[in-house]
């Protein structure tokens, strides 16, 4: 009797015992790749880095899709001796990459991330103050401050990447040291762009990229001409000629001058009194104009203007919904005093919004031509895609 309660006993222990540690080994999170170090701890793209660890997988295992090795997240790709692929359980040879910054390795087998170790990248200068415009319909126009270390003896030039925003970016368009800018071509109108643009030096046939300077754009269409092929004027208001504007004419394909009594199809106008001369939005131009016909679109304008000589000098550092205060307005445009051409953003077709830039030409005046059929003369760069707040 004795014995058999001994034997169960020892049993229940025994059961007691294989239950725990059953549950601890179901529980363990052991199994992580771990990283012990790395050699070197700096260096530029190009160099070969010796990862030491373990549970890096065994090779036969390896597949490029599920292990990597990132370099402050900037995916690396595996040293190749001969034909074998550096990768190992316990250690991996890897390239700094192109990109890579100042950060930490880490090891990913399966969706598993390792512990990181900082590996230390030189720096180099970035570009500043980038800029960008539409130049038309299919390209984009980029200027920027040159880097700091544009004047060392390694300093290569520029690389840019282009790409559409949600897509990864291809190879780059390198540059001569000296460039500030550059024409972006055979873009997509309404399609939004990243433009990265970076400085670079080169070790020895090792480039190495500074941190990237990003803006995103879009082409946006160029006018000169209206849909008849005249240049696009706004009329005064003692002309039977019209005195508004529709900024793009979906079936004319392009601006559209309109009298009074197409008023509801106005975007701009113009009205002009002794030497007032009104320019503004088309409600605006509704309360001047007696005769106006129909409901006013809503067309807004930015309180921001520029002076220039061209559309192609108006350059922005963001999108044209940040950092500008629209409202329907006006302007007496006889008391601008710049004795320049002027342009003023425009947003139009609410609420989804059509973005514009709007300039008004001028030579010896704002206002052109004979007495009784005097003309503004505008040109108009006009971002067909709604929703997409880059224009010019």
């Amino acid at each position: 009797m004795k014995y058999f309660k001994f034997s169960a006993l020892f049993l229940l222990l025994v059961s007691f015992s294989f239950f725990f540690y059953s549950c601890e080994e179901t529980t363990s999170t052991g199994d992580n790749p771990v990283i012990d170090s790395i050699d070197p701890t700096n260096g530029v793209p190009g160099t070969v880095v010796t990862i030491l660890g373990s549970k890096f997988g065994d090779p036969a295992d390896y597949n490029q899709s599920t292990h990597k090795v990132f370099f402050n997240g900037e995916e690396a790709s595996i040293n190749v001796i001969g034909t074998e692929i550096q990768w190992f359980d316990d250690e991996i040879q890897v390239k700094v990459p192109q990109k890579a910054t100042t950060g930490n390795v880490v090891v990913e087998v399966n969706g598993l991330q390792s512990n990181g170790m900082l590996f230390t990248v030189p720096v180099v200068q970035p570009v500043s103050a980038l800029m960008a415009t539409s130049k038309d319909d299919k390209s984009v126009s980029l200027k920027w401050n040159a880097s700091a270390d544009e004047s060392n003896a390694d300093f290569a030039g520029y690389w840019i990447f282009v790409y559409p925003v949600g897509q990864t970016s291809g190879d780059p368009i390198e540059l001569p040291k000296g460039t500030t800018t550059y024409i972006a071509t055979d873009l997509t109108e309404g399609t939004v762009y990243n433009f990265d643009v970076h400085a670079v030096k080169n070790y020895g046939g090792n480039y190495l990229l500074s941190a990237k300077t990003n803006i995103k754009w879009s082409p946006a269409s160029r006018f000169i001409l209206n849909i008849n092929d005249d240049n696009i004027k706004m009329y005064e208001t003692a002309s039977s000629f019209g005195s508004g504007l529709q900024l793009f004419d979906p079936s004319g394909g392009a601006p559209k001058t309109l009298k009074v009594t197409s008023g509801a199809d106005w975007d701009l106008g113009i009205y002009t009194s002794g030497s007032n001369i009104w320019f503004g939005s088309a409600s605006k131009m509704k309360a001047r104009y007696s005769s106006f016909a129909g409901t006013a679109k809503v067309c807004q304008i930015s309180s921001t203007k520029y002076e220039v000589n061209s559309l192609d000098d108006v350059f922005d550092s963001q999108a044209l919904d940040q950092g500008h205060s629209f409202s329907e307005s006006e302007i007496d445009l006889s008391t601008l005093t710049g004795n320049k051409n002027v342009v003023f953003i425009v947003r139009t077709n609410s609420p989804t919004w059509n973005y514009a830039k709007v300039m008004l030409i001028y030579n010896g005046g704002f206002l052109q031509g004979p007495a009784g059929n005097r003309y503004i003369e505008v040109q108009v760069s006009y971002q067909k895609t709604s929703g997409v707040p880059y224009a010019l």
